[in-house]
């Protein structure tokens, strides 16, 4: 298991010694809330999150705090452009090193959709095409975040098994409301429709049993692998531990000896074409 964070604006501006702090409880990764809804600009410390996650070596990815209320296309386009910190660079999740983007998909909770005429069906078609165009914009297949109650409610309807498409990041947990704030040995995420148990991220603490040292409350994560795993999901390149690649003067002598070897069968096969003949 791996540990991480997931942020936004409320935990205010985070110093390079919190950066330090959270690298040395070996926090290993950092979701950082980008884009909510068609909110006119990007959430407001995005950026510095980013900068400070990468300056204390910890993998940072961006999420969208999705509305299903709004287009759904136009959510998934401002989101890249937010996720866009330079012209000259690729949008935060698609880089090599980076963490794959996140669509928060647990709003409004199911107990409020038959009073506000929306069916499951329109909220399925909703994040099917934000989630389609984000995976279309940033390269890579997005990770789907919601509550079990969000997944379940809606786990039903016709079609909802392609959701499983997308690696989930699950909330909840039996401490999940009131969390102690220690990290857990075992990585149980709650088990929901389609996904079953097999969530990829597991939130387990968000709401104030873990605190950042500068003594804001922070949401709590764990990554289902290894950092081998982890680093092969941020699309970087792993080797085999102890496997060291051959030098230029064993690779030029083994293509060397192939050729020798080829010649010689081609002997053998034009000797005994003679032979036959």
């Amino acid at each position: 298991m791996i540990r991480g964070v997931d942020l936004s604006a409320f935990q205010a501006r985070l110093t390079p010694a919190v950066w330090q702090a959270l690298a040395a409880e070996q926090v290993r990764f950092a979701f950082v809330r980008c884009q909510v809804g068609l909110a006119s600009s990007r959430d407001g410390l995005f950026v510095e999150d980013v900068a400070g996650a990468r300056e204390a070596a910890v993998r940072v990815g961006p999420y969208l705090f999705f509305d299903p209320t709004l287009d759904p296309i136009a959510q998934a386009e401002a989101f890249v452009r937010s996720a866009t910190i330079s012209p000259n660079e690729d949008p935060v999740g698609s880089r090599v090193g980076d963490l794959p983007p996140a669509v928060d998909v647990e709003s409004p909770p199911p107990d409020v959709w038959t009073a506000r005429g929306l069916s499951k069906s329109f909220l399925l078609d909703r994040a099917f095409l934000c989630l389609e165009r984000v995976e279309l914009l940033f390269g890579c297949v997005p990770r789907f975040y919601s509550y079990p109650y969000w997944v379940n409610s809606i786990g039903g309807a016709v079609g909802a098994s392609r959701l499983g498409h997308y690696p989930l990041w699950i909330a909840g947990g039996p401490k999940y409301i009131n969390g102690d704030g220690v990290w857990p040995e075992s990585f149980t995420p709650p088990k929901v429709a389609i996904w079953g148990a097999d969530a990829q991220w597991w939130q387990f603490d968000g709401n104030g049993g873990h605190r950042l040292s500068n003594g804001v409350d922070v949401d709590c994560n764990l990554f289902n692998g290894d950092e081998r795993d982890l680093a092969r999901l941020c699309r970087e390149e792993v080797t085999s531990p102890g496997v060291q690649a051959p030098d230029p003067a064993t690779i030029a002598a083994t293509e060397a000896n192939v050729l020798v070897e080829d010649a010689i069968a081609e002997y053998r096969r034009t000797r005994d074409q003679g032979e036959d003949a």
